[in-house]
């Protein structure tokens, strides 16, 4: 069984690789002696990485081109510029996920209001929300499972940021 990631942090990692090193492939171990093998593929504005351990593997296709799997009735927020998307599958554990950065001019109120609209008219249950300073969150449960995030932090007088997550365990 593969060792449970958290979706997010797979989605960063294989973004961080396909971003910050010029390494096509290679190994690390962990503080437990466990061996991570990975490779990418890409052009570096859209990669495919995958992530191999003993417990099985990762694929993560990440790139601005890419067009994230987000479940039904959840969209990127109208207007706003698509940063970057990623899809992530794994062999076990995962059924899949997806992520999508984005930028906008709308107020954080606007956009949160917008997502908790949609979750409502989706059936996604709201099980935590937290607004501190310049950040707002929320995540909800939808009736299959999947888990949704969005994340809107305020970035002066470039607008606004948005991370849109989504994710189903098997």
């Amino acid at each position: 069984m593969l060792r449970k990631i958290p979706v997010g942090t797979a989605i960063i990692a294989g973004l961080a690789l396909t971003a910050c090193s010029n390494e096509r492939s290679g190994t690390f171990t962990d503080d437990e002696g466990n061996v991570t093998e990975y490779s990418v593929d890409g052009d570096g504005e859209n990669s495919t990485v995958e992530i191999t351990t003993s417990d099985g593997n990762v694929t993560v296709n990440a790139g601005k081109d890419v067009s994230a799997n987000l479940p039904d009735g959840i969209t990127t927020y109208p207007g706003a510029k698509i940063l970057s998307s990623a899809n992530m599958s794994a062999s076990e554990d995962l059924e899949g996920a997806a992520m999508v950065q984005m930028e906008t001019s709308a107020d954080k109120d606007a956009v949160m209001k917008y997502y908790r609209d949609a979750f409502s008219s989706n059936a996604i249950k709201v099980e935590t929300e937290v607004t501190a300073d310049k950040m707002s969150m929320m995540t909800g449960t939808a009736q299959d499972g999947t888990t949704v995030s969005i994340m809107v932090n305020e970035a002066g007088d470039d607008g606004n940021m948005i991370m849109l997550t989504a994710g189903k365990e098997k």
